[in-house]
């Protein structure tokens, strides 16, 4: 069966030069791709062409689709040649350079159902390759304040608390 693996939607630079869409063929024979094709929610199609080999994936650049994915979120409807939906792909927003990929071929167990785009996170599933989405700034501003704070505390219970007489004397 021909399924959308992954998707990104918002690449560093201009998206319209490394936005892409990929498929892959998750075991069936090779798949005569004449008559499928996938659009996005505002319509758009692009018609699908060649053959496709058992497990093998097919990544589609924005500058072959000219199908834009929209960084806040978007959903791609692939359609097989008997004009029936073979598989749907739908992403919340995302950060720059995000892969989106879909839940069938993520490691991320999926609370939701088990249909191939069901994601789970915000209000979707972003797997990153190669990547964390993990921001340490807020842990070292919390850092730096608790020690700004302990010192403080550390200054005033020394000068005034604990020494008041040195202060009583000047």
């Amino acid at each position: 069966m021909l399924f959308f693996k992954e998707v990104l939607p918002n690449p560093v630079g201009r998206d319209t030069e490394g936005e892409w869409v990929k498929l892959v063929n998750d075991g069936e024979p090779s798949i005569n791709l004449a008559g499928w094709r996938f659009k996005d929610a505002s319509g758009k199609t692009f018609s699908l062409s060649g053959t496709i080999s058992s497990e093998e994936e097919l990544v589609l650049p924005y500058g072959l689709t000219r199908i834009s994915l929209n960084n806040d979120g978007d959903k791609l409807v692939l359609i097989n040649p008997q004009g029936e939906i073979a598989d749907e792909f739908s992403y919340g927003a995302v950060g720059e350079d995000e892969i989106v990929v879909a839940s069938r071929f993520s490691p991320v167990v999926s609370n939701t159902s088990n249909n191939s785009n069901a994601f789970v996170g915000d209000e979707n599933l972003v797997g990153q390759i190669n990547q964390t989405n993990f921001d340490f700034g807020p842990i070292l501003v919390a850092f730096a304040l608790a020690a700004a704070f302990s010192f403080g505390i550390g200054y005033l219970l020394k000068t005034a608390i604990l020494k008041p007489e040195e202060r009583w004397k000047k």
